[in-house]
């Protein structure tokens, strides 16, 4: 298909219902906005300011108990705080999935939205913030959001792939031979240094950077792999650390 622009887009999604038109305000991408004022951080460190996130958790502390006479929470003995966390909120029941998420953790999450609640006058600077960051839907890329024409416009001079694209790509790379005593437990301080552009070669360079014991699982050891992605200038495109639990030998 054909975006306003004149551009062939490939669809890598289910088709969306043609039928239910866009928000006006989907459709208007704040592009100054979005590079100049969104807290952007790759080393790590949450983008969002702790004093706006104090105020947020009190708020939402405050409606927590207010609205609901019962609260219960389970499952979040297995959390481990000391790791990286990924929460979903089912979306049909509003804010309230959020809420709960916020208040079982003492994490600061990074929240993602839809790319124009990151730019309105009021919820967009709440939005950024926390260190919220935005997200653009299929629906917008196929209505020409972020076609080859629009992509000119911004930092890289061209469109570039999706960061998870890279990722799930690279790590593909690396799973040629199975090892059946091991298993993955996780993954540690990704970053993407570089962008990966149509038309790169990407390998993947795997370290053995790490061996130890498990503190829960005595049958069982730690490996930790350091995963680099790299394309052909020899740019460390993508970085992550892949944490294996491997079993051991018996004696």
């Amino acid at each position: 298909m054909q975006s306003p622009s004149g551009q062939d887009v490939e669809r890598t999604s289910a088709p969306y219902d043609p039928d239910v038109e866009s928000s006006a305000s989907s459709k208007r991408l704040n592009q100054n906005a979005l590079l100049n004022k969104i807290r952007w951080r790759h080393d790590g460190i949450h983008p969002g300011s702790k004093l706006a996130w104090k105020i947020l958790r009190s708020m939402l502390r405050l409606s927590w108990y207010t609205q609901f006479r019962t609260r219960e929470q389970s499952g979040y003995e297995s959390v481990e705080e000391d790791r990286g966390l990924v929460a979903v909120a089912w979306h049909t029941a509003g804010l309230i999935d959020p809420m709960a998420i916020v208040q079982s953790s003492k994490k600061r999450y990074i929240m993602v939205g839809r790319h124009d609640l990151m730019t309105r006058p009021i919820l967009g600077r709440w939005a950024r913030n926390i260190g919220s960051q935005p997200v653009l839907r299929q629906r917008e890329i196929d209505e020409g959001t972020t076609d080859a024409e629009f992509a000119k416009k911004g930092p890289f001079g061209q469109r570039i792939a999706q960061f998870s694209c890279t990722f799930s790509i690279g790590i593909a790379l690396t799973a040629s031979i199975v090892n059946k005593r091991a298993f993955t437990y996780g993954f540690e301080r990704l970053r993407f240094p570089n962008p990966v552009f149509i038309g790169d070669t990407i390998h993947t360079k795997v370290t053995i950077k790490e061996k130890k014991d498990d503190p829960k699982r005595p049958q069982y050891g730690q490996v930790n792999e350091a995963c680099e992605i790299i394309n052909q200038n020899d740019k460390c495109v993508c970085y992550s650390e892949h944490i294996l639990l491997v079993e051991r030998k018996s004696n």
